[in-house]
């Protein structure tokens, strides 16, 4: 434009198109970025709540399995399985739905920009799996400390038949806190800065 001079004006209607999606895709990235990390966050507690709730239920029965022969890593693979099975019922088809939720996205801010630059989403293997492996590592993450606590109940007290409810564990110490509703607390007061503090701004 300097070396055409004033009178002619030149355009650069892709390179404005360009400028225009990384202007407004900053802030989205960001959004999305925390809502996928909220997300994240509130499957994890959903899947630990689940795998807790069915270990609780199965006490008798993974005691039963370790008076005919079952080893603790047996019963620890038990609950990890029934994890990962869980996972996979969730997990396939909510990376395939994102896809299209993604694709969507694109498509209403390609509207929002009065179709000066057309947006493409790349589909590729790389992405897809690391989706997956991403819902599989939460999903297995959240079912170690119920596969755990599973290994480390005695047999006797399980199969009491007047048991009801959990088997309760003597005390090893006074510690005066729970670490698992520490560790929920935090991760939901985490959630709550997130979703009336930061997602607003």
């Amino acid at each position: 434009a300097s070396l055409l001079g004033r009178d002619i004006r030149v355009t650069l209607p892709r390179a404005a198109a360009i400028a225009a999606f990384q202007e407004f895709s900053a802030p989205l990235r960001a959004f999305f970025g925390i809502f996928a990390a909220v997300a994240l966050a509130i499957t994890a507690l959903l899947v630990h709540s689940i795998v807790s709730v069915r270990e609780e239920e199965r006490i008798r029965e993974h005691a039963i399995l370790r008076t005919v022969g079952a080893k603790r890593r047996h019963v620890f693979g038990l609950v990890l399985t029934e994890s990962a099975l869980l996972c996979v019922l969730g997990v396939v088809p909510g990376v395939f739905a994102g896809l299209l939720v993604a694709k969507a996205a694109l498509w209403l801010v390609s509207l929002a920009m009065k179709g000066e630059g057309q947006i493409t989403v790349e589909l590729s293997i790389r992405t897809t799996l690391m989706c997956l492996a991403a819902g599989a590592a939460v999903s297995l993450a959240s079912a170690l400390l119920p596969a755990i606590r599973s290994t480390r109940r005695g047999i006797a007290p399980a199969l009491d038949p007047s048991r009801r409810g959990e088997v309760v564990e003597p005390p090893s110490g006074d510690r005066g806190f729970s670490r698992v509703l520490l560790f929920v607390g935090l991760a939901l007061s985490a959630i709550s800065l997130v979703v009336f503090f930061v997602l607003p701004t």
